[in-house]
Formats: C-alpha cells, structure tokens, sequence
C-alpha cells in the first residue's frame, strides 16, 4: 500500500487461505479493513509476480515488487501504468506461475478530472 502524503510505501501481509485447493474455503478466511487517504494506491498481486525473473537473473520476490510499486507511485503515475510499470519488464519471459497484478488508487469522484481519465500509452481503463 502507498500512502500518497508521506510517499511511503507499507507491506500488508494477508491473513487466512488462499489456496483453491477446497472448495469452500470461508471458514478459513479473515477480513481486514485498510484506510486509505485521499490518493493512496493498492497493490495486489498473486505469487508469479514475485517468482518472476528479474534482468539480473534472481526472482524479483516481495522486497523487489515493493521498491518497484513505491518508486511508480511516488510519481503520482495512473494505476493503469503502475501496472505497466510492474508487468512490462517481464515481457518475454518464461513465467513459472500466472501473474496477476490489480493497482487500486482511492480518488473521490469530486477528484476525477479529464487529465485523470484519459489512456496512458494505449492502455484505456473506463471510468
């Protein structure tokens, strides 16, 4: 999670099962509740991301994607290229697991202007 007033970006570990290996599985599961500020942005993201290989030959792991998430949005970039910014460098590679990176900022609706909404390198998101 990036918090947009101090730039900083903080590591919330999940709790529960998250494995589909059950069928039903809602016995094993907690909620939580995140509060985010007016600009705070979210990353998730299943293991593959973690165990992609970066251009250095080790896997990027939860310490890399976090340096990565915090050094895309401390520059205030959209979600949409947020999520370029993370998945892009992997283009090519053989990948051991399916990636799946969502990035969610929080914006009152008052907020959203046309700057905002408008694609970011063929990248279109609705509004």
């Amino acid at each position: 999670m990036h918090r947009a007033a101090s730039i900083t970006a903080d590591l919330v570990e999940t709790r529960g099962m998250w494995l589909g290996i059950e069928e039903d599985i809602t016995a094993l599961l907690e909620d939580d509740v995140i509060h985010l500020d007016v600009g705070g942005t979210i990353l998730l993201y299943t293991a593959g991301i973690t165990e992609s290989v970066t251009s250095e030959g080790g896997m990027l792991e939860t310490r890399g994607l976090t340096e990565r998430f915090q050094a895309l949005a401390a520059q205030g970039m959209l979600p949409a290229a947020i999520v370029k910014g993370i998945v892009g460098p992997m283009a090519g590679q053989q990948l051991r697991d399916d990636v799946t990176v969502m990035v969610i900022r929080y914006s009152p609706a008052k907020l959203l202007t046309s700057e905002l909404a408008r694609p970011v390198d063929g990248w279109s998101r609705p509004l």
